[in-house]
């Protein structure tokens, strides 16, 4: 009867560490290899915490919004054109992250995030009107750029790590 038992509380502790094994995996970061002009769809699809490897041009007729903590990186190339409303980076909660890096792009406009924003090696190209844009965010460090045409920052702290700033400023913030 007690080595029943004693199989018994094996039993139990295996299926509750692969229980355990199980639900880890399910929220483990993944990496998505996207072609940009899937952007959009990966963006909605990842998980807080995912890493998103853009490759190619992608096209957007209308705005891309990013409201989860991602990892976005990308490989030579890699362009996303955004044309009504930009690309936008919004809400990112105090203690988590986002990255976006190595890409081209038309404007990014960061709002309301409590979390730190990193955006680095990014070449801005706006066709006319302001190329970035920082709203109300606590932590934002544009790194590895050379940061030109106009930009907008408001009631934001914002570092600049190995950049270049050019061209002009408005609203009132700490850079």
């Amino acid at each position: 009867q007690t080595e029943v038992s004693l199989m018994l509380m094996v039993r139990s502790l295996f299926v509750l560490v692969a229980a355990h094994l199980a639900a880890t995996s399910l929220s483990a970061q993944r990496t998505w290899n996207v072609p940009a002009s899937e952007f959009p769809a990966a963006v909605q699809a990842a998980a807080p915490g995912d890493i998103l490897l853009v490759s190619g041009t992608g096209s957007f007729l209308v705005g891309i919004t990013i409201q989860k903590p991602l990892a976005i990186h990308g490989l030579p190339g890699a362009e996303l054109n955004v044309f009504g409303g930009g690309l936008v980076i919004d809400n990112i909660p105090a203690g988590q992250s986002l990255v976006f890096q190595g890409i081209r792009t038309r404007t990014i406009d960061v709002r309301n995030c409590a979390g730190s924003v990193l955006i680095a090696d990014v070449v801005l190209d706006a066709l006319q009107g302001v190329d970035l844009t920082i709203d109300n965010s606590a932590d934002v460090t544009l790194e590895g750029g050379d940061w030109r045409g106009l930009m907008n920052i408001r009631t934001s702290s914002v570092t600049l790590a190995q950049s270049f700033l050019r061209g002009k400023s408005l609203g009132r913030g700490s850079v």
